[in-house]
C-alpha cells in the first residue's frame, strides 16, 4: 500500500513537472512567434516606407513647378482686378482668396514631403492643439459629404504640445475624412473633436456617430496598410502611425457601443515652461 501510494504521487509529481516545462516551453514558443511577427510587420514597414519615399520624391518634384504656376496666376489675377476696380467681383476675388489659401497649403505640403524624401531633420516647435483642430476642420468643412454633418470641438485651452503642426493638422484631417466617408449622408450626422488628458499625453480625437463597427472591422484598423473606406489603401493611417511615432505618441482607435468610432493621437504634453520657451 505505501508503495503504490508512493508510486502515485511519484508519478503526479512528475507529470505537474512535466506539465509545467510544456507549459513554459509553449509560453516560449508564443513569444518567439510574436516576436517574429512584429519583426517580419517590422521590415515590411520598412520596404514599404522605401516605397512611399521614392513615390514621394517623384510626386513632390513633378507636382511643385503646377502648384507654383498657380499660386503665381491667382496672385496676377488679383493684381489685375485691383488695378481695374470697374472690373471687380467680390465673389471672384473671395475665390481667389481661397484659391491663393489652398495653393498655399499645398505647396507646404509638397515642401514637406520633398524634406521627407531629402531626409531632413524635422524642427518641432510649441503647438497649441485646438487652434491645430481648428485649421484641419475648417479644411474638411467644404469637401463633399460634410454639409449635412454637425462639427464641433471639445478641447482644453492649455493643451501644448511639441510638435509639427501641419503634420497633426494632416493626421486629424485624415480622421475626420474617414468620419464624413463613414456617416455616408447618415441623418443627425455628428463628429466632434476632442482634445483631453490621458496621462502624460494630449489625447486628440475625433469621434463620429456612424454605424457599429464590427470586430473584424475594428481588428483591420490596427494593420497599417488596411483602411475603414472600403476602396481605401490605407496609405492614409499608415502615415498617421508614422507621424504619431516620430512624435513620440501613438495612434488608437475605439469603438463607440452606441455606433461609430473613435480615432485619437496621442502627443506628449509639453509642460509650461517649454511653452514660454524657457
Amino acid at each position: 500500500m505505501l508503495l503504490a501510494l508512493f508510486y502515485i504521487y511519484a508519478v503526479n509529481k512528475l507529470v505537474r513537472r512535466r506539465t509545467k516545462a510544456l507549459q513554459v516551453a509553449l509560453e516560449k514558443k508564443e513569444r518567439a512567434q510574436e516576436e517574429a511577427r512584429n519583426v517580419q510587420e517590422r521590415l515590411f514597414q520598412l520596404e514599404k516606407a522605401g516605397i512611399v519615399q521614392e513615390l514621394s520624391a517623384m510626386f513632390a518634384h513633378e507636382a511643385h513647378q503646377p502648384i507654383a504656376s498657380l499660386i503665381n496666376y491667382s496672385e496676377g489675377l488679383k493684381m489685375y482686378f485691383s488695378q481695374n476696380k470697374e472690373k471687380e467681383d467680390s465673389t471672384v476675388s473671395e475665390a481667389l482668396e481661397e484659391m491663393s489659401a489652398q495653393a498655399e497649403r499645398l505647396s507646404q505640403i509638397i515642401n514637406r514631403v520633398r524634406r521627407y524624401a531629402r531626409k531632413e531633420k524635422r524642427l518641432l516647435s510649441p503647438v497649441k492643439l485646438n487652434e491645430v483642430a481648428e485649421t484641419a476642420l475648417n479644411h474638411v468643412v467644404k469637401t463633399r459629404g460634410a454639409s449635412k454633418i454637425d462639427f464641433r470641438i471639445k478641447a482644453e485651452e492649455d493643451a501644448y504640445a511639441l510638435a509639427d503642426s501641419l503634420e497633426i493638422e494632416l493626421v486629424l484631417v485624415n480622421f475626420l475624412k474617414n468620419s464624413i466617408a463613414a456617416l455616408n449622408d447618415k441623418n443627425g450626422a455628428r463628429v466632434e473633436i476632442q482634445i483631453g488628458r490621458q496621462g502624460v499625453f494630449w489625447k486628440m480625437s475625433v469621434l463620429d456617430n456612424g454605424k457599429f463597427v464590427s470586430a473584424d472591422e475594428f481588428e483591420k484598423l490596427s494593420q497599417p496598410i488596411r483602411s475603414r473606406k472600403e476602396n481605401g489603401l490605407g496609405m492614409g493611417l499608415s502615415i498617421c502611425k508614422v507621424i504619431a511615432e516620430n512624435h513620440g505618441g501613438k495612434i488608437m482607435f475605439e469603438r463607440r457601443s452606441s455606433g461609430g468610432l473613435i480615432a485619437s493621437i496621442l502627443l506628449p504634453q509639453l509642460n509650461e515652461g517649454k511653452q514660454n520657451g524657457n
